[in-house]
Parts: C-alpha cells; structure tokens; sequence
C-alpha cells in the first residue's frame, strides 16, 4: 500500500536538527493497526499534497497508536510542517485527535521509544 508519486525534487536538510516539532493530525482519527494507519499516512498524504499543493506529506515520520512509527518523508528530507522552522527541526504527527484523547498516551508512546 504505496502512496502518491512525489510532486517535484526534493529539498535536503543536514541531520542533526536541534528542534522536534510534534502536531497531531485531528484527522484522520486513531489508528490501531498498520493497515488503519497505512491508510491514515495515505489520506494525510493525498490531503497535504490534492488540497495543500505540497509535493508530499509534510511531516518526517507519524505514529500510530498503534506504537509503530510510519515514515513520511523521513530523516534528511526537508519537512512542512512548521512554518519558519521546517529547516531546524523534523515533524513528528501522532495520528489522531489529542485534543479530545488522553495525554498520558502520547507520554507513555515516547516512554516506549525514546526512552
């Protein structure tokens, strides 16, 4: 299950970055199996790239509450997802809603990872 073919070139950026910047995605809602998330990667994918003009997903990597981490434009290509700061920093998007979901997920999802 492949997403959409990149738009144009890409835009590199120099790893280490000294910021991470963490959104949630509002839309589409919780996934909780890679098949469910595959196809939450995919409709950000074709929502940033259709409705927003971007090239790709905007952001770097998405989690799943599923705890599995879902590359999106990985780790040394340029993201969009913070105005100002896409060349200082990567985007990581949990997929879902947190504003209406428990925080204490999110913590214990970077507990399990970077931790």
């Amino acid at each position: 299950m492949g997403g959409q073919e990149q738009l144009k070139k890409r835009h590199y950026c120099k790893p280490p970055v000294p910021y991470v910047v963490i959104h949630h995605s509002y839309k589409p809602a919780a996934c909780y199996d890679a098949v469910q998330c595959k196809k939450a990667m995919q409709s950000m994918q074709n929502f940033h790239m259709d409705d927003r003009g971007w090239w790709d997903i905007g952001y770097n990597f998405a989690v799943g509450s599923d705890g599995a981490v879902y590359e999106g434009r990985g780790w040394t290509v340029l993201g969009a997802h913070a105005l100002h700061f896409n060349t200082v920093s990567l985007g990581i998007c949990l997929i879902g809603d947190w504003t209406s979901q428990c925080f204490t997920l999110f913590i214990k999802l970077l507990q399990g990872h970077f931790f």
